[in-house]
């Protein structure tokens, strides 16, 4: 926790804001917005090799060996975030993924997040962020 302004978060997050007052098309909006603010935070993650099926938590790799000595998830989601990363916004929001499914990238998001983050603790709010995008 800093209370050093930061102009380019506060940018961020005013565009994201006024996008999700002009858009309808938000089912994909928190796996879009834990991503993307990774990145101004400093730990994006990123596909290291095409057809991924690890993803290295704590080096943020997108890989398709196994890494040594690192947590990392290896499950169906793998293959839809390789995808996702490289996708536009429009694209992104419009890529069709199961509610299950979503429901893990998130998940497998916030572990990523705990493992950059001291003391990040899953939001509260993860409950009711799953009733408004779910569809």
């Amino acid at each position: 926790k800093s209370s050093d302004s930061d102009p380019r978060l506060f940018r961020f997050l005013i565009e994201e804001i006024n996008w999700l007052d002009n858009t309808d098309e938000i089912t994909n909006y928190p796996i879009w917005f834990l991503i993307k603010f990774a990145d101004l935070l400093g730990f994006s993650p990123h596909v290291l090799e095409k057809n991924p099926i690890y993803f290295d938590l704590e080096e943020g790799e997108l890989t398709r060996y196994q890494p040594k000595g690192h947590v990392f998830v290896q499950d169906e989601t793998i293959p839809v975030l390789g995808e996702l990363l490289n996708k536009n916004k429009h694209d992104f929001m419009t890529h069709k993924i199961n509610k299950t499914l979503r429901k893990q990238l998130i998940n497998n998001l916030i572990d990523y997040y705990k493992q950059h983050i001291s003391n990040f603790n899953t939001p509260k709010s993860l409950e009711v962020m799953e009733t408004v995008f779910n569809e």
